[in-house]
């Protein structure tokens, strides 16, 4: 089946690579592409983009890397653009426009500043266009988020050996790790893990898991362990669509979203720990991954309000609900300036 990704890169977002540095006028019926990302990293080369039609109309397709050339209808993995689809008013389900692809070149290339698209659709028409490529440079930390934010969605839809490929190359070049080695289809990934005011534990994430083959879903802080599979608040991720293929695998009993929040008391020993520990299992598989606790009382708000402010509204009443409800079960706040539950709605609307 092919994959499906929800969280695509848009021209706000993608910056100067979505913007063709040549391309051919068309008549409607023409050819329409678009590459969204192209990066060179080392001998790795991954690109992301749809040509219109891509799996239904097209007869050629093929990247110019310098003096390689990689053939897109037998290399490239077909992925889902319901953007495409909407853009261009196609009817519901008409959306693999889709490409997607992480090729191991032969060698280093030498420095070229862009790559070519060549298309050929079954009906005739041509069209080549120049598309720029980003190198290592533009994975640098304050640039990385808009790739991560893609990658992220495309993940748990890329077959199992494809997704591990992907996350070694997002570990290791965008400081971002992913769960890919659960048995398929489950995935997991984690957005922010705090601890706000030294008292309140708070970790977000997703969990992918349409079989129901999870086992275990814990986090340990410290000498804390909590089951994020239980105790925590499910909302909606815009990495995760409620209407992708998931929907073949799901049991009628289940309604849960793919996205959590957890928010529970955490001892004063354990909130200063530098590191959690996730460690989730799915059938014969368990991944154990550790990532940054933000602890620091003043940077865990600004990362936590950041955080609120990309949410949509139904997430966030959810989040602020659950945090409020932590913080009146508390003893008095250790200091005046912590958060009382009265003051976390204007706190979070206030940014």
């Amino acid at each position: 089946m092919a994959a499906s990704v929800v969280s695509a890169l848009t021209a706000s977002s993608a910056g100067d690579a979505t913007t063709p540095i040549v391309q051919a006028a068309r008549p409607e019926n023409a050819v329409a592409a678009r590459i969204d990302f192209a990066l060179v990293v080392d001998e790795q080369f991954l690109i992301y983009g749809w040509i219109l039609g891509f799996t239904k109309s097209v007869h050629a397709a093929s990247i110019h890397l310098g003096k390689t050339v990689i053939d897109l209808v037998k290399q490239a993995i077909p992925v889902r653009r319901p953007d495409v689809a909407q853009h261009f008013s196609l009817e519901t389900g008409d959306d693999e426009h889709g490409f997607y692809a992480l090729i191991d070149l032969p060698d280093k290339v030498a420095f070229v500043v862009h790559v070519k698209l060549s298309v050929t659709l079954l009906s005739g028409e041509t069209a080549e266009s120049l598309w720029p490529i980003s190198r290592r440079d533009a994975l640098a930390a304050s640039g990385a988020e808009p790739y991560v934010t893609t990658l992220n969605g495309l993940l748990p839809y890329l077959p199992r050996q494809e997704a591990k490929r992907l996350n070694e190359f997002t570990t290791l070049h965008m400081g971002a790790g992913y769960f890919p080695m659960l048995s398929p289809p489950a995935r997991f990934g984690v957005d922010l893990c705090c601890v706000l005011e030294s008292r309140i534990l708070f970790a977000s994430g997703w969990v992918f898991d349409p079989a129901h083959d999870l086992t275990l879903a814990e986090l340990r802080v410290g000498g804390s362990v909590f089951d994020f599979s239980q105790n925590s608040a499910s909302i909606s991720h815009p990495d995760i669509s409620p209407d992708h293929p998931s929907l073949l695998y799901r049991k009628q009993d289940t309604a849960r979203l793919p996205g959590f929040i957890l928010a529970q008391p955490i001892p004063q020993q354990d909130a200063e720990a530098d590191e959690a520990r996730f460690t989730v299992a799915a059938g014969a598989e368990t991944v154990h991954v550790t990532r940054k606790v933000s602890h620091v009382p003043q940077e865990a708000r600004r990362d936590f309000l950041s955080f609120v402010s990309k949410m949509d509204p139904d997430s966030a009443l959810v989040l602020i609900e659950r945090v409020a409800a932590v913080l009146d079960n508390l003893p008095e706040p250790r200091s005046p300036g912590a958060w009382r539950s009265d003051r976390v709605s204007a706190s979070i609307a206030n940014g």
